[in-house]
């Protein structure tokens, strides 16, 4: 709103191998410390709960501990989960939000978003990213906006999400333009752990 002073933006700390600090939003209660390279993603916690079952468990006793503020998620994509940290926020005038995501970025996106059950918390932020990547029905070929190498993510991302639409449009192209063998496409272990075999023949 005007007037109102903008979110602060990411920052890396200056200090060699100290982890980036990132501050999506005002009011926080509790840190998730992201990724291999511990990202440190300050939340509102009765959002995540508000959004999400999975959240509403994990930050909740027996799972939490009531006075621990720190939640460490190793494994996930710091990218995506500050992501949907700031979508859920509604900090969409954040340049972290509105900036072009490639093909993997939606991926990583989607997985987290299937993980953490928040596809209706998200559905109109799901909706634009797949527009974004030329899954609608404005544009004639989804080759216009996405390399053709990279068509194999997006079929990845809606079919996790099932959204039948811009899966079928992204196979069809995947079939007409793919420049990569599927065998090649089959060893890809992120994709394979993804797609049934049955997609590949």
């Amino acid at each position: 709103m005007n007037g109102e002073p903008s979110p602060p933006s990411p920052t890396d700390n200056p200090v060699d191998g100290e982890p980036i600090i990132t501050e999506p939003v005002t009011v926080t209660d509790m840190v998730l410390i992201v990724g291999p390279d511990k990202e440190r993603i300050p939340v509102e916690s009765s959002s995540l709960k508000a959004a999400s079952r999975v959240f509403a468990a994990m930050l909740s006793p027996p799972w939490l501990e009531i006075n621990c503020k720190e939640v460490p998620l190793p494994v996930h994509d710091a990218d995506a989960m500050r992501f949907i940290i700031l979508t859920l926020s509604y900090d969409n005038e954040n340049e972290f939000v509105n900036r072009l995501r490639t093909p993997q970025e939606i991926l990583q996106i989607a997985m987290t978003v299937d993980k953490y059950h928040l596809r209706t918390a998200l559905k109109f932020v799901l909706d634009y990213l797949f527009r974004q990547a030329g899954g609608d029905t404005f544009r004639p070929f989804v080759v216009e906006v996405v390399d053709r190498e990279d068509l194999i993510y997006l079929c990845a991302a809606a079919y996790l999400l099932d959204r039948c639409e811009n899966f079928s449009r992204y196979a069809l192209d995947l079939l007409c333009y793919q420049v990569r063998s599927f065998t090649a496409l089959m060893n890809d272990e992120l994709i394979n752990s993804i797609l049934p075999a049955k997609f590949f023949w």
